[in-house]
């Protein structure tokens, strides 16, 4: 017989500061983390002097910043990721490096369980992300939706500035659907998972 003690199914809480990252990129990057991480920990949003912070995720333009190095450093124990944005739309992970919009998941899923203490005792069988995928249609469209200010933009101005009739808003109502697990979820869902 399998006993699983009471802290083992306890959720521990993961405290993440993001440092000059754009709003657009933060909901992206929250939506991300709560997909993969939706099993294994509840997801705080903390301020990056907070005391106890177990990743900061860091606008790769701030990499070098005298500010940004002294705050890492106060923190030798904690995970750090820069994040970047990719002008092809197509995003990857290259050590500590995050380039958006990702496609899969999974390189991110196994950064944070290799560099997250909390996490590396974790059994693969466990990790969310094995089966969380997103496809290039639901990167994209996730991406649109999210994006506030592009939102804000196609919805005040008239649809000839939009170059793309699916882009923005008109995208954002499609029904798509990420892959999790064997479950279809429609993409109108995802902002419940961001919202919290």
């Amino acid at each position: 017989m399998n006993v699983t003690s009471a802290s083992d199914r306890l959720k521990k809480v993961m405290r993440i500061a993001l440092v000059g990252i754009k709003p657009g990129d933060q909901v992206m990057l929250k939506g991300y983390l709560r997909i993969l991480l939706r099993l294994e920990a509840d997801l705080e949003w903390v301020s990056a002097n907070n005391q106890q912070i177990d990743l900061f995720m860091v606008n790769h333009d701030l990499r070098h910043a005298e500010s940004v190095q002294k705050l890492i450093s106060s923190k030798p124990n904690t995970a750090t990721i820069y994040t970047a944005r990719s002008e092809t739309e197509n995003g990857y992970l290259s050590q500590d490096l995050l380039v958006l919009p990702l496609k899969d998941l999974e390189p991110l899923s196994e950064w944070l369980f290799s560099q997250l203490p909390f996490l590396s005792g974790v059994p693969v069988r466990n990790k969310a992300s094995t089966a969380a995928k997103l496809t290039a249609d639901v990167a994209h469209a996730y991406q649109s939706a999210t994006d506030t200010t592009a939102n804000q933009r196609v919805a005040s101005n008239p649809p000839a500035q939009v170059a793309n009739p699916l882009s923005g808003v008109a995208q954002s109502a499609q029904v798509l659907a990420v892959t999790i697990s064997d479950t279809r979820m429609p993409l109108t869902l995802l902002p419940n998972l961001v919202s919290r």
